[in-house]
């Protein structure tokens, strides 16, 4: 999760700065079915601009926040005394 988080983190960085740059050099601006074109491609960006990084924040969170909990656990379990319980016994905090 943590990789998929710094990924949209990054995909969204790139999309905010490229997405209108190709837009612009792709279709010409001086055409009025290109304008609307390039009118939706901006809300696009404008949307997925303000929603992935958020998004991406939030998975980078929770990756970390998982791989905190996997390592405390893997710890908790290699305490000398600490016996690993077996399927269908129940786990004790």
């Amino acid at each position: 999760m943590i990789v998929i988080g710094a990924a949209t983190v990054t995909l969204s960085a790139v999309l905010m700065i490229v997405t209108p740059a190709v837009g612009y050099s792709v279709l010409d601006a001086g055409v009025q079915s290109n304008q609307g074109a390039l009118v939706a491609i901006e809300v696009v960006v404008q949307f997925l601009s303000a929603v992935l990084p958020a998004f991406g924040a939030s998975l980078l969170a929770a990756g970390i926040v998982v791989r905190y909990l996997e390592h405390d656990e893997a710890r908790r379990l290699a305490e000398p005394g600490r016996r690993v319980p077996t399927d269908g016994e129940p786990t004790t905090r």
